[in-house]
C-alpha cells in the first residue's frame, strides 16, 4: 500500500510538470516598429502660454489654423504671432520619434527649430511647441488640436 501511494504521488508530480513545461513555449513574435508619425493636417490653437502664463483667454485664437500638408508643405490661414511668417516647407528631425519640426520659409534660407511633443489628450493627438522668438528668456508654448473635417 505505502509503494503504491509513492508511485501515484511520483505519477502525479510528473503529470504536473510534463503539463508545466508543455504550457511553455516560445511565442514567435515580429518586431514591433513604432510607425512615422503623421502630421498633416489643419491644426487650431486650444492653448497658448508664455512661461507658464496662460495667453489664450486674452488673444482670439478661433480664426488661426497651421496646415501641413502630406507633400511636407505648410501655410497658415490668418494671422498670429508664430516662429515663422510664411508659408514653406516642414520636416521633422526623427519621422518616427520626433523631437523637432523644422520650418522652412519659401525664399528663406534658415530653417527655424522647434521643440515638439504629441501628447494624447481627452483622446485626441495635441500638436505642442515650444519656442523662442526673439528674446531667449521668453517661453512659449502652443497647443494645437487636429481640426476634424
Amino acid at each position: 500500500m505505502k509503494k503504491y501511494r509513492i508511485i501515484l504521488k511520483v505519477c502525479l508530480a510528473l503529470s504536473v510538470l510534463s503539463s508545466g513545461l508543455a504550457g511553455c513555449s516560445k511565442e514567435m513574435t515580429g518586431l514591433t516598429m513604432e510607425p512615422m508619425k503623421d502630421i498633416a493636417g489643419t491644426w487650431k490653437v486650444v492653448q497658448v502660454t508664455r512661461n507658464e502664463e496662460d495667453l489664450s483667454q486674452r488673444l482670439d485664437l478661433s480664426a488661426f489654423r497651421f496646415i501641413l500638408k502630406q507633400d511636407y508643405s505648410y501655410s497658415f490661414v490668418d494671422k498670429f504671432p508664430f516662429v515663422v511668417n510664411k508659408a514653406g516647407t516642414f520636416s521633422l528631425d526623427d519621422p518616427q520619434y520626433p523631437f523637432y519640426l523644422l520650418l522652412k520659409p519659401t525664399g528663406g534660407v534658415t530653417e527655424s527649430k522647434v521643440s515638439l511633443q504629441l501628447p494624447v489628450k481627452k483622446g485626441k493627438t495635441q500638436l505642442s511647441m515650444t519656442l523662442s522668438p526673439g528674446c531667449s528668456t521668453n517661453k512659449y508654448r502652443y497647443v494645437f488640436e487636429k481640426v476634424q473635417d
